[in-house]
């Protein structure tokens, strides 16, 4: 059986389906899955910057830069985010990771312009202040037409690759023992 010509010619053909299906379907399901995270984690720095955005709002006018400052540091402590807090004029008032006061004018960055423009901007790109790729996703609450204040969240891109990577090693284990399993059931048919 196991030397026949034609049993390795149809067991060839099988095994070939099989892997190209099995691993068109774990990668259609890996890119679907981290593009669900990267939605589901913009959606979770929406909803912190919301609560984070009294720090900006103008309700409270005789809030210090030192307040603000302090806050920042206190969320980005309990929530291990890097927290910005942006005049309107774009200079930074406060900073989670780096001194506010030596921070080049923030203004011109894609997600603050966003923001301005339409109450929330996300941009992925490398941090020009700690040098590592990130997720920033800006709110700038209040009216559009006045000039108001931008809070900002980001998040390393690491996070969203190491659960990635978590996922496509089980997708890799579960293919390459779903694949086994359908090599030696196919061995036994075509026989």
């Amino acid at each position: 059986m196991f030397r026949s010509r034609f049993f390795w010619k149809l067991f060839v053909s099988y095994a070939i389906v099989i892997l190209a299906t099995v691993g068109a379907v774990g990668f259609l399901v890996l890119r679907e899955y981290r593009h669900d995270l990267g939605e589901r984690m913009e959606t979770s720095l929406r909803n912190q910057l919301v609560c984070l955005s009294d720090l900006v709002d103008g309700t409270r006018p005789d809030v210090s830069r030192g307040t603000i400052q302090r806050r920042a540091h206190e969320v980005a402590a309990e929530t291990g985010r890097r927290i910005t807090v942006i005049a309107a004029d774009g200079s930074v008032i406060a900073d989670s990771d780096a001194d506010a006061d030596g921070m080049e004018n923030h203004g011109n960055r894609p997600e603050v312009k966003e923001a301005i423009a339409k109450r929330f901007g996300v941009q992925r790109r490398q941090s020009a202040t700690v040098g590592r790729e990130l997720v920033y996703v800006a709110h700038a609450p209040g009216a559009l037409d006045v000039p108001r204040d931008v809070v900002r969240i980001a998040v390393p891109l690491e996070s969203i690759d190491k659960d990635a990577t978590a996922v496509a090693r089980l997708i890799l284990v579960a293919a390459g023992l779903a694949s086994i399993l359908a090599l030696v059931v196919g061995a036994f048919i075509v026989r």
